[in-house]
């Protein structure tokens, strides 16, 4: 074939235009990392072969790239130092001449070209090395990986591809070296940190003996099945953000044991596994890993993919690509999952859980669940035995707040101490609540919602965080006990775990649930209760859960009986704890205006200071001064 000159030209022209692109790029793009398995590799990504010389002279240490430059008249190829021993990654004077093709001969050979120039490697001599673009001069050198996950190139009569310090030189230079210089011939291979190769890598890793693990495409998952086939399962309800699959029985897994160099074998049980009809059998095949995807041990090979639903063994020509929607890699089964009770009302989950799983919990006796040692699916569901209105707290690791959108409760991230609020939430009444740590609370965070009497009569509250009370609830706390006196005083803010009485003198024709709002502070967990008046937020069977004579506020509002056994006490409210069985009556001080004899056990008349009587109560319904049993009384 003739060429004209102008022709020519273009062709000289396009070469440099290529050379420089690829210049341009590498110093664009300065990020390789190492490879650490053969099975990475295939022919389209450009890779820097880098040799670590040990010399005792720490200037000279370092990493030395095979260059297609530089060509001594002895035609030893010289190296260029880019970086130090044991670097992952090469980030400084990279250039387009140290860039390398790696095309695969056979499984254990492989032929060196030049990423920009085209040129083989090949050895005129035993000691040299030189470029030819001729493929069947080039060199067939056998691969021989290392556990460090550096490599050997051997060539003809054992000599091996490695690079030789000299002292009268700078770099040195690369040239098959002697068997016995193996300590001088370990290599790196580097390739792009984002590598745009012309053809799809796949995924597939090797993995230890004995892993349990589940094929993985794309969203689906790849089980087998007890009849000898295998299932597909939606990744999202098994795979957690460690990119492990729950191990909690739900899913059966793959057994892998390796063979040997990228090879395996993926059994389902003791006596079977995947053989090459995609059934399970007493003679499991044999797999291999060729560059990261799954293949049959043939020639020429098959590869593993997923086609409708279903594993499937396609033919690929050479120089083809495996679609990289079909590309299988291994997601190995997680810690076994389990449940703890971690304390009273609390359950702990750790290991590996699936989305079916985790929904279907029991839930008896559960108030709190503590996920924080749980791997947990990328979508949680709705928990379907859990109490519905529950006050339920999910302590979890922060980066799980999205997985629990769907989940009904308050999410505390524990990634931090003390823990925080992820997602507040309104607090029902009369539903248990547990709290067993320190709690970071921002103002407004959680919210407890009641509806109250609104009859002048007075409730029991107490809050596990501290509010300020809205206009028209008022509060009063125990200050002291004269024989069967209880003596309250008024309060405008109610701290953290204080029992208190509450009074709604609102007017509402139709009364409605107030919502009481958290101050910022620290939520912390149910404290030792000290003194007479104590408060509770799970419900109390009186006999059952107490020893001590409990007395409990009357339906009226004006008086603490003895409860009867039996008697049960709902959350969030308080309870007097006392000797003997007498009727404890309330005593209500006032900006020092106090009575100074008990009240009448029965309702008590109220006057205004001008002499009308109002309506038997338990307590004022607007603020100011009222006479009863013929004192003054302030009420704010």
């Amino acid at each position: 074939m003739i060429h004209s000159p102008r022709s020519h030209h273009l062709l000289c022209l396009l070469i440099l235009c290529c050379l420089t692109a690829w210049e341009a790029w590498a110093q664009a793009d300065q990020v390789f990392v190492a490879v650490r398995e053969k099975s990475w590799v295939n022919a389209d990504t450009p890779y820097i072969i880098a040799a670590e010389n040990s010399v005792q002279d720490s200037n000279m240490r370092g990493l030395y790239a095979l260059t297609t430059s530089r060509l001594t008249e002895k035609g030893n190829m010289l190296g260029l130092r880019c970086g130090n021993a044991g670097d992952e990654e090469l980030t400084g004077g990279l250039q387009s001449k140290m860039l390398w093709r790696i095309e695969q001969i056979d499984n254990n050979h492989v032929r060196l070209r030049s990423f920009v120039k085209g040129n083989y490697l090949c050895a005129p001599t035993s000691t040299t090395l030189a470029l030819n673009a001729d493929a069947d001069v080039a060199m067939a050198w056998e691969w021989l990986w290392e556990s460090d996950g550096s490599l050997r190139l051997c060539g003809t009569a054992g000599r091996q591809l490695g690079f030789s310090h000299l002292a009268e030189t700078d770099s040195g230079y690369y040239k098959q070296m002697n068997p016995s210089s193996t300590s001088a011939c370990r290599l790196r291979l580097f390739c792009p940190k984002n590598a745009q190769g012309g053809s799809a890598i796949g995924e597939a890793t090797m993995q230890t003996d004995g892993t349990l693990l589940a094929l993985r495409q794309g969203n689906s998952l790849i089980a087998p099945t007890t009849d000898g086939g295998v299932a597909t399962y939606p990744a999202t309800d098994y795979l957690n953000r460690q990119e492990t699959v729950a191990n909690d029985g739900s899913i059966r897994p793959w057994i892998f044991t390796r063979k040997g160099d990228n090879r395996f074998a993926l059994l389902v049980n003791d006596n079977e596994g995947l053989d090459y009809t995609l059934r399970h059998s007493s003679w499991p095949a044999e797999w291999t890993l060729r560059d990261g995807f799954i293949t049959t041990n043939e020639t020429p090979a098959r590869h593993l993919v997923l086609e409708n639903g279903q594993l499937a063994l396609v033919s690929v020509a050479e120089g083809k690509n495996v679609p990289a929607a079909a590309v299988l890699h291994f997601a190995p089964l997680g810690p076994e999952a389990q449940i703890l009770q971690a304390g009273k009302g609390l359950k702990q989950l750790t290991g590996a859980w699936s989305a079916e799983r985790l929904a279907d919990i029991d839930w008896t006796n559960t108030l709190a669940l503590d996920l924080c040692a749980a791997e947990l699916p990328l979508q949680v569901r709705p928990f379907r035995l859990q109490p519905q209105g529950s006050n339920t707290l999910f302590y979890i690791r922060d980066a799980d707040a999205s997985s629990l959108q769907q989940v009904d409760g308050i999410l505390v991230g524990c990634s931090q101490t003390p823990a925080r609020i992820l997602r507040g939430g309104t607090l029902r009444d009369k539903q248990p609540l547990l709290i067993d740590r320190d709690i970071q609370l921002e103002a407004n965070a959680l919210l407890y919602e009641r509806l109250f009497l609104q009859d002048g009569g007075w409730e029991t509250l107490c809050l596990p965080f501290a509010i300020s009370l809205p206009q028209g609830i008022y509060a009063e706390q125990m200050v002291s006990q004269v024989d069967n006196v209880l003596n309250f005083a008024p309060i405008s803010e109610i701290p953290a775990h204080t029992p208190v009485i509450v009074c709604d003198t609102r007017s509402e024709n139709n009364p409605s649930p107030i919502a009481l709002k958290a101050q910022a502070g620290v939520l912390q967990p149910e404290p030792e209760w000290t003194g007479s008046l104590l408060g509770n937020y799970q419900w109390m069977e009186v006999g059952t859960t107490t020893s001590a004579n409990v007395f409990l506020l009357n339906a009226d509002g004006t008086t603490f009986v003895r409860a009867a056994a039996g008697s049960r006490l709902a959350p969030f409210r308080a309870y007097f704890v006392g000797t003997g069985s007498q009727p404890l009556q309330l005593r209500h001080e006032a900006d020092g205006i106090t009575a100074t004899t008990a009240p009448a056990a029965g309702p008590s008349a109220v006057y205004t200071l001008d002499g009308r009587r109002l309506s038997p109560t338990r307590a004022p319904l607007k603020t100011g001064l009222y006479i009863r049993n013929g004192r003054k009384v302030l009420v704010h």
